[in-house]
């Protein structure tokens, strides 16, 4: 059982340069690109957590897959265009056998974490020229 959550935003900023700037950052956290399969680490405090890239299309989607013991956590991230901007999703689904219950205790905290981590990445990109 899955449990799902998800936040939108809509900007200014065109689709095209969300895509690139999502692909510098996880070429950067990577093994240098930016492709279905690509694995590599982020560190938070002293742990590194690594990840895996899938179901990359260019210019529109991707997810990032992170495991541990008791579950496993499957960001996508979306992008689609609008007339004056774009409207950019993230949304996270929480799988494995206590999913629902760990899903149910830390929803509100990912929710916000999400929507925050999703309005500094906008705000950078609409500040840069």
């Amino acid at each position: 059982m899955a449990y799902h959550l998800e936040e939108s935003l809509e900007t200014r900023v065109p689709s095209k340069k969300i895509w690139r700037a999502w692909a510098e950052h996880w070429k950067q956290a990577g093994r240098g690109s930016f492709k279905s399969g690509q694995t590599g680490s982020v560190r938070k405090g002293k742990r590194m957590h690594p990840f895996k890239i899938t179901d990359v299309v260019p210019n529109h989607s991707f997810k990032v897959n992170w495991s541990s013991f008791l579950m496993r956590l499957a960001f996508t991230y979306k992008v689609k265009e609008r007339p004056k901007g774009s409207l950019v999703i993230c949304a996270v689904d929480f799988h494995g056998l206590l999913s629902w219950i760990i899903g149910f205790f830390v929803k509100n905290k990912v929710r916000k974490t999400m929507r925050e981590s999703l309005v500094h990445f906008i705000a950078q990109l609409e500040r840069m020229p």
